[in-house]
């Protein structure tokens, strides 16, 4: 019974390390788009930009082929403004297209909560698409 607990227990330790280096070697690509010009545009591609490559496993591309392991992430920032045109607010749209998936959703703060609402665009892309394809 003790050797069978040992087994057990090497095997659990040799599937984890063998996971793990297969994780290691998976590296996912990751077009950012932007498309639409306004004063938010280019902090919120820098933002999500920066969040994406402190992920080890993604590499940003300026171009997708239809291959796996590659996805594609589209923000419209949309100010929201007062009638005296006085910025008060950002709406972030988004987009996750993996291959025929598409996911999209839309967060909103003030002008001041855009690095964090970038951060939470990222980490869901993280935990909803890139988590479940890390160990497959």
């Amino acid at each position: 019974m003790k050797n069978t607990s040992l087994i057990i227990g090497l095997l659990s330790i040799i599937l984890f390390a063998y996971n793990a280096v297969n994780a290691a070697d998976k590296q996912f690509s990751v077009l950012v788009s932007v498309p639409y010009e306004n004063e938010f545009t280019g902090r919120v591609k820098s933002f999500v930009s920066r969040e994406l490559t402190e992920l080890p496993d993604v590499k940003l591309v300026d171009k997708l082929s239809r291959k796996k392991g590659q996805y594609f992430i589209s923000i419209v920032a949309v100010p929201l403004k007062l009638a005296s045109g006085a910025t008060v607010g950002i709406a972030l749209s988004y987009v996750f297209q993996d291959g025929d998936w598409i996911g999209h959703n839309v967060l909103a703060g003030s002008p001041d909560d855009l690095k964090s609402l970038c951060e939470k665009i990222v980490s869901t892309f993280d935990i909803d698409l890139l988590e479940p394809n890390r160990y497959k």
